[in-house]
């Protein structure tokens, strides 16, 4: 998949509106003692993401799986033979405890091979970032602080890591007009 002139558009705005920013020192705060980091383990581009997160959180337990958090959310519309979000969550909870990690960080990216095979655009991807952060909230009993969520941009090589504010649905999908 390649990023379209809409999905920049949309990207532009959302910077704008404040839906994303670039991460930096305070987006890592509340998982000073590491974290476990949920992505996608896209090999064009998990490199930059790891390496640009290690500048502000050294200690990271990885979970990289095509779609990172997208496996996370039963609502998502993923074929039966790559469903795993139980194992992921038990995968999630055992990493805590052997780690003593607090901090989770859910990091989605765009353009996404998984994303793009179950029909999910741009909007949607990072919706769903949220969504699963807020699931494993209920799920873990954990405060919405505890858990960074993450958006990674692939512009043809020109790569930016941003973090997620909490917003609103309504916010992510009409910030395009």
């Amino acid at each position: 998949m390649v990023i379209t002139d809409k999905d920049r558009r949309i990207i532009r705005n959302w910077r704008a509106s404040d839906i994303i920013a670039p991460v930096g020192e305070s987006t890592f705060q509340s998982s000073r003692d590491g974290a476990i980091l949920v992505m996608c383990g896209d090999c064009d581009r998990s490199g930059h993401m790891i390496d640009t997160i290690q500048d502000f959180q050294p200690r990271l337990h990885l979970k990289a799986y095509n779609g990172g958090p997208l496996r996370l959310n039963p609502k998502v519309p993923i074929p039966d033979n790559l469903r795993c979000e139980k194992q992921l969550l038990q995968g999630l909870v055992g990493s805590q405890r052997l780690k003593n990690l607090s901090g989770i960080i859910l990091l989605s990216h765009w353009p996404c091979g998984m994303a793009g095979a179950i029909n999910y655009d741009v909007r949607q991807t990072l919706w769903n970032t949220l969504e699963t952060a807020d699931l494993l909230c209920q799920q873990l009993s954990l405060g919405q602080s505890l858990i960074s969520t993450l958006f990674h941009v692939d512009d043809n090589s020109e790569m930016s890591l941003f973090e997620i504010k909490r917003v609103t649905q309504e916010e992510v999908f009409n910030s395009w007009r």
